[in-house]
């Protein structure tokens, strides 16, 4: 009993210490996140993009990230939105390393003391951390009253990308770098969307070599800055 009684007490404290030292690493304190964002969906006719997301994060550096975008005003579909499930990996924290470029002949600095030092600052004192995610999203696209009321004819006459289907489906894969300041992350993400669900079709007088169906759209991109929270 005394043995056994020695043991648990052992297993306690190594476990006690082992968690002290993961609370003081950066990358083991925080596992959840909330966050927002503003930026372009980028396709023929490029819409506004708001994300609102949130993430957990299983290990360390792998998790779940969800949320809600929302679109307006793109391709004759007046607003929109989809939600994504997507697998994260983030890198740990992180500092760039940079040696100051100084014109020696003239002992000063090439670069302005004021642009280079707040350059300094931002870029190589902050910490910065880098994720990957990639993941489906579900979701849908309301069409604007051109895309319900003109005919095939007239859509034709337009020679431009029509909504084709209101049910949205994309494969997503982004890239976000952020700058950390304690528990706040800012920066800019960016990524591409594989369109599953055939949700835009070209139209013009002079159809494609598909005749029935015209030109799919098949792809749409993203660019967006991004703050979040972590907790």
């Amino acid at each position: 009993m005394r043995y056994i009684l020695i043991i648990s007490i052992y297993i306690l404290c190594i476990n006690e210490m082992t968690a002290q030292i993961q609370y003081k690493n950066e990358n083991y304190k925080y596992f959840n996140e909330i966050g927002a964002g503003i930026g372009v969906a980028i396709f023929h006719d490029n819409s506004t993009q708001i994300n609102l997301e949130a993430a957990e994060f299983i290990e360390p550096n792998i998790g779940i990230r969800t949320g809600i975008i929302s679109y307006s005003e793109m391709s004759h579909s007046k607003w929109g939105f989809k939600v994504p499930v997507l697998l994260a990996f983030r890198t740990s924290n992180t500092k760039l390393d940079y040696d100051y470029d100084y014109d020696y002949e003239n002992q000063h600095r090439i670069l302005p003391h004021i642009t280079s030092d707040l350059m300094y600052s931002l870029l190589f004192n902050l910490p910065m951390r880098f994720e990957f995610n990639i993941g489906p999203a579900i979701g849908y696209l309301h069409p604007n009253k051109e895309n319900k009321e003109l005919n095939t004819e007239e859509k034709r006459k337009r020679e431009d990308y029509f909504l084709n289907t209101r049910l949205l489906v994309t494969l997503d894969a982004n890239v976000k770098a952020s700058f950390v300041i304690k528990q706040v992350n800012i920066g800019i993400s960016g990524g591409v969307s594989l369109l599953a669900t055939r949700n835009y079709k070209y139209y013009a007088i002079d159809d494609f070599a598909d005749e029935k169906d015209g030109k799919i759209a098949r792809w749409m991109g993203n660019i967006s800055f991004n703050a979040s929270y972590r907790f």
